[in-house]
This record gives structure tokens, sequence and C-alpha cells, in this order.
């Protein structure tokens, strides 16, 4: 069993990011924070606003979107191959989400999507991105997780856009691996890329300059910390950050009261029960690539709402991933979090 040392205080929150535009021409009222069925009440109105327009949008791919509607620790696994904890800040249950009711719930509601015509129907085919259907007013809105400054950055895009929350601010151990910084094992220097991030972090020039370029060439100065990207800037990077964050240059519509802003966010955020457990999934590795088969097989077509009869795919879908093994490898998942937990009583 490995364990992770906390080196950050990375926090995760999910939601959508709706293009504001869209939403004002179609005059549709929208919240501060979402819920599956505010979201199905906004795709209904844009629809009879528009029929050509599309509620949401999603990216074909390998990683499963109900995460961006739900509480869940995934321990490592972007298709839920180790089972998964809802609700992890406050339970350290594993369990199959597959054979949850919350899934059924999930797949029956984008069933209904999909037949009312809120979701592209060629989502598993398509080679148009999400954020490209979104910023070309194709579709309202996208799945996307987020920190307050993806909020400020987004305002300076092509077209306005807003994150509506649809969970809390939640710091787990996933959310660590995948936003942190991180040496490859591969690396030919490691030193010196470990000298290149500690300079990043002592050093905010340089996190400026790869963060916003140059002054007066690629923004200009608003106040002390505040700037405002010129028309030459290429800098609509969105969600990577360069240093510290309290101390680096942010966009406008971002204030000097940014770096207190975010550090109430990050002391706002709820803290999964498993923080720092990671799972070692070398003694059922034949499982877990045999488990990945299968859900790459069924999930997508159920989760884009593409399946006609989910209660018999749900069934079947179940019965392959018993068959591949899921049940030992969430049994060997929770043989190493209880050892984990027992450790810290």
């Amino acid at each position: 069993m490995r364990h992770v040392r906390l080196l950050g205080k990375p926090r995760e929150q999910a939601g959508v990011m709706v293009n504001m535009e869209l939403a004002q021409a179609a005059r549709l009222t929208i919240p501060e924070t979402c819920t599956l069925d505010d979201l199905e009440s906004m795709f209904a109105a844009l629809k009879a606003y528009s029929p050509e327009h599309y509620g949401i949008a999603f990216e074909t791919g390998d990683m499963s979107i109900i995460n961006y509607f739900f509480e869940i620790e995934n321990y490592g696994s972007g298709i839920f191959a180790f089972g998964v904890t809802f609700q992890p800040s406050e339970s350290t249950k594993l369990e199959n989400m597959f054979a949850s009711e919350t899934y059924r719930d999930f797949c029956y509601r984008t069933r209904k999507w999909q037949q009312s015509g809120y979701i592209p129907p060629d989502s598993l085919t398509t080679s148009i991105l999400a954020f490209t259907r979104v910023n070309q007013r194709q579709a309202l809105c996208l799945p996307t997780s987020f920190a307050p400054i993806e909020q400020y950055k987004l305002r300076n895009d092509e077209s306005e856009r807003k994150i509506l929350p649809m969970t809390r601010p939640l710091r787990f151990t996933s959310a660590i691996q995948e936003r942190m910084w991180a040496i490859p094992v591969t690396s030919e220097h490691p030193e010196k890329a470990m000298q290149f991030l500690n300079l990043l972090y002592s050093d905010d020039r340089v996190a400026n300059l790869l963060s916003n370029g140059v002054e007066n060439v690629h923004y200009t100065r608003v106040s002390p910390h505040v700037i405002a990207p010129t028309g030459d800037s290429n800098y609509k990077r969105v969600f990577t950050r360069f240093g510290n964050q309290a101390r680096v240059d942010h966009w406008l519509p971002a204030t000097e009261a940014y770096p207190a802003e975010m550090m109430a966010f990050e002391n706002s955020a709820e803290i999964s029960r498993t923080l720092g457990y990671t799972f070692d999934s070398a003694a059922v590795a034949g499982e877990v690539e045999a488990v990945n088969a299968v859900i790459a097989s069924y999930a997508p077509a159920l989760e884009y709402g593409l399946v006609e009869d989910v209660d018999a795919a749900l069934k079947e879908f179940n019965e392959a991933l018993e068959k591949a093994g899921i049940e030992k490898v969430i049994a060997e998942n929770q043989r190493q979090l209880s050892a984990w937990l027992a450790e810290r009583e």
C-alpha cells in the first residue's frame, strides 16, 4: 500500500460551464448553484427558444462524466474501476458505482435528455470538442471541474461564460493527484525539474511570465496584481496555473481581493475521510485490465443516453463486470483502505 504525502491543498468543485450569451438570448433563468433538475429546466427552455441548440455537450474519451454531477471519490480511476465512495467527506464505504441507484437514475436521466434533443446524438463519435460546441453557441453548457480563478479567466475568452457549481468544494486524494505538479519517474533530470518548480514558486516574475506573457505586449496593468489581456494575448489558458496563485497577477474581473477569496474557498472545502490514501492495484492488475475493458464497452453509451433499454443494459453491464472481477478489485481496495484507516485511529 502506498501513501501520498500532501505538499499542497488542491481542492475541486464540479459543475457546468454555461455560455451566458446563449443563456441571455434565450432568456434563461441561471441559478448561482445548480441541480440536475435545474439543468433540465434550462434545457427545456432553450429548446423552446431554439430547437437546433443542444443543452449540454460531452467529450468523447475514456473518462466518465458522472463525477461532475455528484461528490464521488474514485481512488484514482477516472472510469471508476476501483469502486467509489459517494459523499466521501461523510463515508468510507466502497461500492460498485455501476450497480448503484445513483448511476441507474443518472442513466435514465441522460436517456431522457437524449430523447429530448438536449444532448448531441453524435457524442460518441464526433471530433467536435464540447468546449467548441459551447464556444460556438451550439450547446448551452458542458461539465467541468473548477476553482475560483477559472471563473475569472473564462470571462475574458471569446464569449462570456459562467460556472454553475453542482457539488461542494472537496479536498480528496484523486483531485490532488490530478491537479498538482509531479516529476515523472522517466525524467532524465529530476533534480533540474525540481529546481525549476522551486523557482516557479519562489520567483513571481517567472510565474507571471508563463501565466500572462510580457507586460504592455500581452497585457496591461490595471492595479498592483490585476491585469487586462491585450488583443495580442494568446494566454487564454484557463485550467493550467503556474506559481503561487496568491501572488501572481490575475485577469479582470478579478480584484485585489482575489487572494482572500481564494483562501475562503480553500477553507470552505469539505475534507474527504480518505484524504491521503491511494490504492495500489498491483495485486489485481489482471482484473483491473478486464474491468476497464468492460466499462469502456458499456458506460459511454449509457451515460450519453444512447441506450434504449437502460435496465437491460445495466444488468448485462454488471454481469460482465462481475465476470471481469470488479468485486475482487473492490475487495482489495477495501482491504487496503481499512488497514490505512486503522493506522490512523
